[in-house]
């Protein structure tokens, strides 16, 4: 029947009723309406409007009870909330739909998958990080982002309930749905000072990387002795001014060779992404 809505509704239109009162002012509108799980308000609106029900309804002589049961539901729901906000906010409050928002330690695989990718920028100086001398430092997931905390600020993000809490730390990048991980800009700090190759760009080149472009060989200055093909490097400024992080698209022997426009470094992070992705870099 055309305009017809399915009943009983599906389970992501049920909402649990706050009252009873529904079930002793209808007691003829079956267990689909009255009993553990009740119609939203939305969805009473739509089908007490509906030409089709309010015949049948009347034809089975419980259209006063439908009426009683639809004004009860909207007195529930008259505090300062509309009905079509009701409705929503039920919506955002059913654990279905509701992100988890637990922070946890990394799973073995987990931590294998993010030190492989950390380790090659920093190689073997990535135990510096979990073994420094000024406290108890750790890595902990939360929304998929793993975070570099120190076992202070972590004691006291305890104290806060897990869909409340937006980061705590640096974060040091995301695990993709793929379950790959890729590192965040945030990280540059703690990569910078343990990197083992490094990259060096001209001042006319600083500005196209910060835009998220590779480095070419024209803006290439210097580039640490040994540095093989795909090794991760860390793009500095003449200056030693870390703007970021890549991939060396070319060994060190093979940039001395190459065209001015070849790619020696793709791009993979720089400061440039604190402007350009400011409301989503945590």
């Amino acid at each position: 029947m055309a305009g017809e809505l399915p009943w009983p509704p599906s389970s992501q239109q049920q909402r649990r009723f706050p009252s009873g009162r529904a079930r002793a002012l209808a007691p003829n509108l079956g267990p689909e309406a009255t009993g553990t799980h009740f119609p939203s308000l939305w969805l009473l609106t739509r089908l007490a409007s509906l030409p089709w029900l309010s015949s049948t309804l009347r034809g089975a002589g419980v259209e006063n009870e439908w009426k009683a049961a639809r004004e009860a539901s909207f007195e529930v729901a008259r505090e300062p909330l509309t009905a079509d906000f009701r409705f929503r906010q039920l919506w955002h409050e059913d654990s279905v739909f509701r992100p988890s928002g637990k922070m946890r330690p990394l799973t073995e695989e987990e931590t294998r998958v993010m030190f492989e990718k950390i380790s090659k920028y920093i190689g073997e100086n990535l135990q510096l990080l979990v073994d420094r001398p000024d406290g108890t430092y750790c890595f902990r997931l939360h929304n998929d982002r793993v975070y570099y905390v120190s076992e202070k600020i972590l004691k006291l993000a305890a104290n806060i309930s897990g869909d409340k809490l937006v980061s705590l730390g640096t974060c040091f990048g995301k695990f993709t749905k793929t379950h790959k991980f890729r590192l965040h800009i945030t990280a540059l700090d703690y990569l910078a000072p343990y990197a083992k190759y490094k990259v060096w760009i001209k001042p006319g080149a600083e500005q196209s990387f910060l835009y998220g472009n590779h480095v070419l060989k024209s803006g290439l200055g210097r580039i640490t002795e040994n540095t093989s093909q795909y090794q991760g490097v860390v793009v500095y400024s003449m200056s030693d001014i870390p703007l970021g992080f890549g991939v060396a698209a070319k060994s060190t022997q093979d940039c001395r060779k190459v065209d001015p426009m070849a790619i020696v470094v793709f791009h993979q992070a720089d400061i440039g992404e604190y402007v350009r992705h400011e409301e989503t870099l945590t």
